[in-house]
């Protein structure tokens, strides 16, 4: 009888994290960020301070970390002006290979195609 139930508790679990995860509602222990937005962020950062760039896409304060991605497996990215000057463009789709600058990823179908995630929601 104990058993029935853990395995029916573990299926529940995964069966809302998978439903969670359809719906954009929330990830748990996720390695795959979220789409926050379909084009980049364009920012102007203050030399010599220290930013928090969000790579899970969950947070609220986009481009920049508020700390949701502590339900993720995700980690933010560090991010340091050198000097002051024209905006960078940081990318808001999560998905680009040139953490955390905009390559373009954000114009093709596999995102264009996607939901953006609303942290209001």
């Amino acid at each position: 009888y104990k058993m029935a139930a853990i395995r029916r508790g573990a299926a529940f679990k995964r069966f809302l994290n998978f439903q969670a995860i359809n719906m954009g509602v929330f990830r748990l222990a996720s390695s795959e960020p979220v789409i926050a937005a379909k084009e980049p962020f364009e920012v102007t950062l203050k030399p010599g301070k220290v930013y928090m760039w969000c790579a899970c896409g969950l947070s609220s304060k986009q481009p920049f970390c508020d700390g949701s991605h502590k339900r993720t497996a995700l980690k933010p990215v560090k991010v340091v002006a050198e000097e002051s000057g024209d905006p960078v463009h940081l990318c808001g789709c999560k998905q680009t290979s040139s953490h955390p600058f905009c390559d373009g990823t954000h114009a093709t179908h596999s995102v264009q195609s996607k939901q953006v995630y609303n942290p209001n929601t």
